[in-house]
């Protein structure tokens, strides 16, 4: 009897340890730690990313990638450069999301996937006030000034326009000006930007509505090619859609709605 009963002593004793511990492990322990989205931005292109006066990285990429790691648990690692530089980044696997504002023409179509456009950025046609352009076809055999940060727009292709690239607002408005150009094509916050800078190309400058319109830049991310990843990144954007959150991003950097079409 004595022998049972120091076996059921020594078997609560096991069962009293073993509950102290189980409830250090659940009140004591650690949460487990987020894995690490690795996101690339191009490093001075604002109001999408750059460094401000305090070296701090901010901008609407910035916000949203957060956001969608946040989304999904993760932590987002910012990789920043040049697009030459990000493209061989992202080519070598150390980027996951990328994030240009255009077109990735530098890379192999099979080696990356697009997620779900989530911005509609506006673009607009600027010509010397006194030549305004009605017809698109007007544009046939001219140059035109194009911004680096965009793509050909579509009603433009196939049209023999020639067109040189600037990387500065300010210099295609002078272009345009020296009637070195016979237009400019760029996003309607850039010249809203530009003429803050320079009031004064206002009164030499117009925006145009031709026929058929410059249509708006689909802005996308580029993701590794990992179907799970792509998967997640799209149901975070449609999320963030319907909740309202890529309509107040864009209001916040762009001072406009680009969430909708």
């Amino acid at each position: 009897m004595r022998k049972k009963y120091r076996y059921f002593i020594i078997a609560a004793g096991f069962i009293v340890l073993g509950l102290t511990f189980a409830t250090k492990l659940i009140f004591n322990s650690e949460p487990a730690p987020k894995s690490v989205l690795l996101v690339g931005v191009v490093s001075q292109n604002k109001p999408y990313s750059w460094y401000n006066q305090k070296k701090q990285l901010i901008g609407f990429d910035i916000e949203l990638a957060k956001k969608l790691a946040k989304k999904n648990n993760m932590h987002a690692r910012f990789i920043t450069g040049s697009r030459k530089r990000l493209y061989s980044k992202f080519e070598h696997g150390k980027i996951q999301l990328l994030f240009l504002n255009q077109s990735p023409a530098a890379l192999k179509k099979d080696s990356y996937y697009k997620t779900d456009t989530y911005l509609y950025q506006p673009n607009v046609l600027i010509t010397l006030s006194d030549h305004k352009i009605s017809d698109l076809d007007n544009l046939v055999n001219y140059r035109i000034a194009l911004s680096n940060h965009l793509n050909v727009p579509p009603t433009l292709q196939g049209k023999h326009i020639k067109f040189s690239r600037y990387s500065q607002s300010q210099k295609m408005l002078h272009a345009v000006l020296e009637k070195k150009v016979k237009a400019a094509v760029m996003s309607d916050y850039a010249y809203s930007a530009a003429l803050q800078k320079e009031p004064l190309l206002s009164t030499e400058l117009s925006k145009n509505a031709p026929f058929p319109p410059i249509v708006s830049q689909k802005i996308f991310g580029i993701t590794s090619t990992n179907k799970s990843l792509l998967y997640k990144i799209n149901t975070s954007l449609k999320t963030l859609e319907e909740d309202g959150t890529l309509a107040k991003l864009s209001q916040k950097f762009f001072n406009q709605d680009w969430s909708k079409q």
